[in-house]
């Protein structure tokens, strides 16, 4: 993998002169190929275990024509489901990692709202504890109308393993006992050394 390098700014040093700030990665994808180099996870999904999927689709879309599903009958108001990536990095390295994707959710008001997963790490999460919770699902509508695009973006800190690698989130947790859906789209993935 070519990591594609951009200026985004820079800081100065003592002596007044401006260090450029550079990503190291800057990835993005909009699923038009399927799940390309993402993988699908769930854990948490309960006794008999709750149904779940997470695959290419058309039938949502903010970038393109496709879109990834992610599917959780959660019957354990615990089940998680998610996207994951791996990534080779410098070996023991600060990054700052900047998470930015569209999340289509018919979750709408403002009561029995799932969470969103999105977080960096420096082995793949395999257990809640392990994982990065942020927001709401909520689409910002009043009334239940289906499904809006909504914008999300997180910025997270993460220190890649002694390897090299790092591996990024993006996903749901299902904090009630019901079936639903959500779609991705357009993400998009700057990690910037820190320090």
């Amino acid at each position: 993998m070519v990591p594609v390098v951009l200026l985004l700014g820079g800081v100065c040093d003592h002596s007044g002169k401006i260090i450029p700030i550079v990503p190291e990665f800057d990835i993005t994808d909009s699923f038009e190929s399927g799940l390309g180099q993402w993988t699908a996870q769930a854990i948490d999904l309960g006794e008999p275990a709750g149904t779940w999927s997470i695959q290419g689709t058309t039938e949502e879309a903010s970038a393109g024509m496709h879109s990834v599903q992610l599917t959780l009958d959660n019957v354990s108001s615990a089940g998680k489901v998610w996207i994951e990536r791996e990534l080779d990095a410098a070996p023991t390295q600060a990054y700052d990692v900047d998470i930015s994707f569209d999340l289509a959710s018919a979750d709408f008001g403002t009561l029995d709202l799932w969470t969103v997963i999105a977080g960096a790490y420096p082995a793949p999460p395999r257990a809640a504890d392990e994982l990065t919770f942020q927001d709401d699902t909520g689409n910002g509508a009043s009334t239940d109308d289906g499904y809006h695009w909504v914008s999300k973006s997180y910025t997270v800190h993460a220190r890649s393993d002694e390897e090299g690698h790092l591996s990024v989130t993006i996903g749901v947790w299902g904090t009630s006992e019901t079936a639903r859906s959500y779609y991705l789209d357009n993400v998009r993935l700057q990690l910037t050394r820190a320090g």
